[in-house]
């Protein structure tokens, strides 16, 4: 033949082969993993799984052609442990060492006109044209399938339409899901190996024929990390247990954990059960690997404080509790609360890497300081006092904050409307484990007042500041011989002072028919400019009488009416008049 088509090619120069038909990949990984994780085996690269893993198993059939392609045919077994469909689609020539079970049916979209169908325990043969001949189950057939129905699928079919062509460079994706059956800690540390490959039948024009995927190796590894991520409610980063060994403690729910290499590689994510446990696995245990490999775990806040980004939960947890010497945390927490990282660990057999996180939400007591200036009144304006210093207790005794440091006094002014809060406080007391009440006091009531504090420490205190009151109390007393002359009036009328000065509206009757006693209650201690002096002065004095106060305000005024009596004076004269000298 000729060749001119090879002129000026160098001698000995390959040329390279287009592809000639539909490619059908396939790849598995970890449900739990990002979609960079999906291995296809080469004869070395294999799926690493957990004994309790559930995995996602894509197969993509491709074009790589110039020229549009007939439809086609795939099928590919579910490995159940012990069947063996032969070499092509097991290519190790070994029966399946470990049980799948389908969860469900197809998780990817169909492409229009294609149908996938199910075959529920088949007798395995390498005999492809049997294949056809098994009792199949159309997806749309499946809605009353029970998770017992998926796991007897041992066959898959995916079925393009008679007139159908995957056009050049075009891809159909179809996606599975699978759980591992049951494999026991002893079986998943012998690494079981399940390797399939898919087949697929092509319509070729000239008549139809088989053609083998590439194939995936899903090997159990039984390295596992896992963790516990819990509400350390008093911040002590133990795990709190009851008697019975029993968690105290809530555990957190739906919070987000994720693995990566030394790389720094996402290798996968997972969330929390009920239980707040995580687990990694499908890991290499670090003293079978001889790379040594060594991961980090990172768990993030589940409802963090506000940020700027955003607004956060409106019960946040606020941090992550500190890694110590005897507690249980093995993650340390960001300056911001929003994840904890764990140092470079290797994976160990089931339950020896245990890396903890707790979370906590300190709690916070708002104070108001009420003043109460007008006799109930509550009139906040009223005061001249420019401060006060509140004080919080916890059980009775200075109240610490969640890591350990003194609380101190809080300052309320008006500048802050009288309002306050202690926060970044304990829920519980970690020696006891019992919730902490807290109460307030004020550290030094301004003179003048009397403090009364209400409301609870769930609800929120009031200190509310009264202007103390005392009572003058005045008695009557008569020195006059028992009113022998008659001059005794029937009432007097004693006027209250203030600093010397008459109080508008407070005078007192006194009589025989009060004994001559009475009181001015509900004074005022002080005013702005200090102790109040209070006297008491007898409005008027009955004629013949003089008034004398004795005593004073705390004990008592006593206003002594005493007879002024006459005095009599006699001089001696003579018969003239005149005073006698000497006489």
């Amino acid at each position: 033949g000729s060749t001119d088509d090879l002129f000026g090619r160098p001698v000995g120069a390959i040329e390279p082969k287009s592809p000639t038909d539909v490619v059908v990949q396939s790849a598995a990984k970890m449900a739990t993993q990002p979609d960079s994780r999906y291995v296809t085996y080469d004869g070395r690269k294999r799926t690493e799984i957990g004994a309790e893993s559930t995995v996602d198993y894509r197969l993509i059939a491709t074009n790589p052609t110039q020229t549009a392609a007939n439809g086609l045919t795939i099928y590919w077994p579910v490995p159940k442990e012990g069947q063996n469909w032969g070499q092509a689609v097991q290519p190790t020539k070994k029966a399946f060492e470990f049980t799948m079970n389908l969860n469900g049916g197809i998780k990817s979209e169909l492409p229009a006109g294609y149908t996938v169908s199910y075959a529920r325990d088949a007798e395995p043969t390498s005999q492809a044209l049997k294949w056809g001949g098994f009792d199949w189950t159309d997806e749309a057939n499946t809605a009353s399938w029970t998770a017992e129905d998926w796991a007897r699928v041992n066959f898959v079919r995916i079925s393009s339409p008679d007139d159908a062509q995957i056009q050049p460079k075009e891809a159909q994706t179809f996606l599975f899901n699978m759980k591992v059956g049951d494999v026991s800690h002893e079986v998943a540390e012998t690494n079981p190996l399940d390797v399939m490959a898919p087949a697929y039948l092509r319509d070729l024009g000239s008549g139809k024929g088989y053609r083998y995927g590439q194939p995936v190796a899903m090997l159990i590894e039984p390295g596992v990390i896992t963790g516990k991520v819990w509400y350390d409610i008093d911040n002590d980063s133990i795990i709190d247990k009851d008697d019975d060994g029993e968690d105290l403690e809530q555990a957190i729910p739906d919070a987000v954990a994720e693995l990566r290499d030394e790389r720094g590689d996402l290798v996968e994510t997972v969330r929390t059960g009920e239980d707040g446990t995580y687990k990694f696995q499908g890991l290499i245990p670090g003293d079978r690997d001889p790379l040594g490999k060594k991961y980090t775990v990172t768990v993030y806040n589940p409802a963090p404080p506000k940020t700027d980004q955003g607004e956060g939960a409106s019960n946040p947890y606020t941090r992550f509790s500190p890694v110590t010497e005897k507690g249980d945390v093995k993650l340390t927490g960001t300056a911001d609360a929003q994840k904890a990282v764990s140092e470079p660990v290797t994976a160990s057999l089931a339950g020896r890497v245990v890396l903890n996180a707790g979370l906590s939400r300190p709690r916070a007591v708002q104070v108001e300081k009420i003043w109460d200036e007008n006799n109930g009144a509550g009139d906040q304006t009223a005061t001249t006092v420019s401060e006060v210093s509140v004080r919080l207790l916890a059980n009775g005794k200075a109240a610490k904050d969640i890591d350990g440091k003194a609380v101190g006094n809080l300052t309320l002014s008006a500048a802050g409307t009288w309002k306050g809060v202690f926060e970044n406080l304990p829920i519980k007391d970690a020696a006891t484990n019992k919730a902490i009440e807290y109460t307030v006091e004020e550290a030094s009531v301004p003179t003048g007042y009397k403090a009364t504090v209400t409301g609870s420490d769930s609800a929120g205190y009031k200190i509310t500041n009264k202007r103390s009151k005392v009572t003058v109390k005045v008695t009557k007393t008569w020195s006059d011989n028992e009113n022998q002359d008659g001059k005794r009036p029937d009432s007097v009328t004693v006027q209250l002072k203030a600093n010397d000065t008459d109080v508008a509206g407070k005078t007192l009757t006194l009589n025989a028919g009060n004994s001559w006693k009475g009181e001015f209650a509900g004074l005022l201690s002080h005013d702005d400019q200090g102790e109040i002096s209070y006297t008491v002065a007898e409005t008027s004095v009955p004629e013949g009488y003089e008034a004398t106060v004795t005593g004073d305000a705390a004990s008592g005024f006593t206003v002594t009416n005493t007879l002024v009596r006459g005095v009599v004076s006699l001089v001696k004269t003579d018969a003239a008049g005149a005073p006698l000298v000497g006489a």
